[in-house]
C-alpha cells in the first residue's frame, strides 16, 4: 500500500514536544521538594500535572491521527516499547506486538513513525504488585465507551493508573468532565484488552452519566484495588 507522506509532519510534532517540554521544565521547578509517589500536592501543582498527562495525550491523538492521515489504517498501528510496562518489567505494549504494522511509519513511538517520546507523570500513588501496571505508565487497551464511536465496537484507548485523586479531579475540570461531590466519577470496572491491532468487540460497555460521549476523562475504579485511572480515546469506531 503506498502511504502519503506529509512533508510537515516533522514540523508539527517538533511543536507538540517543545510544549510537553515546557510542561516537564515547568512541573520540575513546582514539584521540586514535594514530588513523588504519594506526596501531597497543592492546587496549582495538581492542575499542571493534570495539564502535563492531558498534554501527553493529546500529542499522542494527534500522532495516531497524523499516521491515519498517511494511510495507515486503524488494525495497523504500533504503540510497542519497552519503557511503559507492568511492575514486574513485563511491558504493557511489546515491540512487535501488532503484527499488521509491517513498516516503521506506523510505530507511535519511533522518530520515523509518531515522534512520540517517553514521559512518566510524578503525581501518581504507588503500588508495587508485580502482575499490576506500574503507576504512570501508559498503555493502548481495548475499550467501548458509551457514546464513543459505536457502542457495539471497541475503541483504542490509551490508559494510565494509580494517579492522585486531586490530579483526577483538575483533569475532568479542565477537560469539562464533572466531578460529582468534587470526586471523580466512579466504575466499578472498566473491562478490556491490550490493543494488539485486531478488535475482538467482545468488551463489557463502559457506561456513567458524567463520561458518557466523553473522549477523554479520568475517574476511580472502585473494585479492589481502587485507583484513579486516565482514559484518552486514539481511535473511535
Amino acid at each position: 500500500m503506498t502511504r502519503s507522506r506529509n512533508t510537515q509532519n516533522g514540523s508539527i510534532f517538533f511543536l507538540i514536544f517543545l510544549a510537553i517540554g515546557l510542561f516537564a521544565a515547568v512541573s520540575y521547578a513546582v514539584f521540586e521538594g514535594s514530588s513523588g509517589a504519594n506526596s501531597s500536592l497543592t492546587r496549582e501543582q495538581s492542575k499542571l500535572a493534570a495539564q502535563e498527562i492531558i498534554a501527553y495525550g493529546d500529542a499522542i491523538a494527534t500522532a495516531v491521527q497524523q499516521m491515519r492521515l498517511n494511510g495507515y489504517v486503524e488494525t495497523e498501528i504500533s504503540f510497542g516499547n519497552t519503557f511503559y510496562t507492568l511492575n514486574d518489567g513485563t511491558p504493557l505494549n511489546d515491540i512487535g506486538h501488532n503484527s499488521n504494522c509491517t513498516d516503521v511509519g506506523c510505530e507511535i513511538f519511533l522518530q520515523e513513525g509518531g515522534k512520540v517520546i517517553s514521559f512518566i507523570p510524578t503525581a501518581i500513588v504507588a503500588n508495587t504488585v508485580p502482575t499490576q501496571w506500574k503507576p504512570g505508565h501508559f498503555g493502548a487497551t481495548l475499550k467501548k465507551i458509551k457514546g464513543i464511536g459505536t457502542d457495539q465496537k471497541e475503541d483504542v484507548i490509551l490508559s494510565v493508573t494509580n494517579l492522585q485523586k486531586d490530579v483526577c479531579v483538575e483533569m475532568n475540570n479542565l477537560l469539562g468532565v464533572m466531578n460529582p461531590l468534587n470526586s471523580p466519577p466512579s466504575l466499578s470496572g472498566a473491562s478490556g484488552s491490550r490493543y494488539d491491532g485486531a478488535f475482538p468487540d467482545t468488551s463489557a460497555l463502559i457506561t456513567e452519566p458524567n463520561i458518557d460521549g466523553k473522549p477523554a476523562f479520568c475517574f476511580e475504579r472502585t473494585a479492589s484495588p481502587g485507583r484513579y485511572i486516565f482514559f484518552q480515546v486514539l481511535i473511535a469506531r
